[in-house]
């Protein structure tokens, strides 16, 4: 359980202490084919080449461009759980907002229990009303069981997609957790060519490896305290 009793407890120093100071966003590589992006001759990918023959959609946008400086982006995050934004993709969203893009974060699950449901959506109303985005929970499976709801999950998401028209959609990279895995290959059906020409990108939904190829590492040290606070918030978790 997190605390936010006391602004100097150990477990607070703790959480903020191990929180890193960037994070990964890494796009999709489909079918085999060579990841969409090139480190530079320095090495450090900054010059975001896209691989000859290659969708230039799932090209990653440069650096500067990913979070924090495109006032024009309109974000769609996707959350298997309350609580998975923010510590995956939690610092760059608050460098969106504070750069007056708009940021949505929808989450898919929900807990098996009422009252644990009831709990997690108000603090998950309240993280991200520190990041300073839009909170949804839009829910077709209850959490752990989102592979048995993909149709269904795709089509309510198709119609977020439809409303909010956005420019950038993240969504949980592969990991251990199936609902994770699930929610991934759904972003993928509703970034299908002929839906939606913007950008996909996969976060880190907590501290698993990310395998979904080169990846632009977001400084968010101008951001970490806010993400450390918004993950406060969930004092259930």
């Amino acid at each position: 359980m997190l605390s936010v009793s006391g602004s100097g407890g150990q477990g607070s120093r703790g959480l903020v202490d191990h929180l890193r100071h960037d994070e990964a966003l890494c796009p999709p590589i489909l079918l085999g084919e060579p990841p969409a992006h090139h480190a530079g001759n320095d090495g450090t990918g900054d010059d975001c080449d896209e691989h000859p023959g290659s969708p230039g959609r799932w090209s990653l946008p440069p650096a500067e461009r990913t979070a924090g400086a495109d006032r024009a982006a309109r974000v769609l995050v996707l959350a298997a759980h309350a609580d998975d934004e923010t510590w995956g993709c939690g610092g760059s969203i608050a460098k969106w907002t504070a750069s007056g893009a708009a940021v949505r974060v929808v989450v898919v699950t929900r807990p098996q229990n009422d009252n644990d449901a009831r709990t997690r959506r108000q603090e998950f109303y309240t993280a991200c009303a520190y990041l300073g985005a839009d909170p949804q929970v839009q829910t077709c499976a209850v959490d752990g069981y989102v592979s048995r709801a993909v149709t269904e999950t795709i089509e309510l998401l198709d119609r977020v997609r439809a409303q909010f028209a956005p420019t950038v959609i993240l969504a949980p990279c592969a990991s251990y957790h199936s609902d994770h895995r699930a929610l991934r290959e759904i972003a993928i059906a509703l970034a299908r060519p002929h839906r939606y020409d913007g950008s996909l990108l996969f976060y880190q939904a907590g501290f698993e490896k990310q395998d979904d190829g080169p990846c632009v590492y977001v400084d968010i040290t101008g951001t970490r305290q806010v993400k450390f606070k918004a993950l406060l918030c969930y004092e259930s978790q």
